[in-house]
């Protein structure tokens, strides 16, 4: 007499079976998008202005040729007072 002894099936958990399948499909789909495209590379259009850029830096500008000119020396006005020192020693603070 033989004994039989049946084995519960064990059920599949769909649920967890199909968010596995999600991940492994983003983190797939993310490594091919990061590492195996090569993105179309932006046009970039070069405003005009800086198109006059290399000629700009060939000018040389002397400061004394400046301040030499004998329109600047006549319009250059002081607006500020001169500033007064005065000791850095006070006897009484609190005077």
């Amino acid at each position: 007499m033989a004994i039989v002894i049946e084995e519960e099936k064990r059920e599949i958990n769909w649920y967890a079976l199909i968010m596995a399948a999600v991940i492994i499909a983003i983190i797939g789909a993310t490594a091919y998008f990061l590492f195996f495209i090569k993105p179309e590379l932006a046009e970039v259009v070069v405003p005009s202005r800086l198109k006059e850029l290399p000629e700009i830096v060939k000018i040389e500008l002397n400061p004394n040729d400046v301040f030499e000119n004998p329109f600047v020396k006549n319009n250059l006005n002081n607006y500020v007072e001169p500033v007064i020192s005065e000791g850095a020693y006070n006897p009484n603070p609190f005077k």
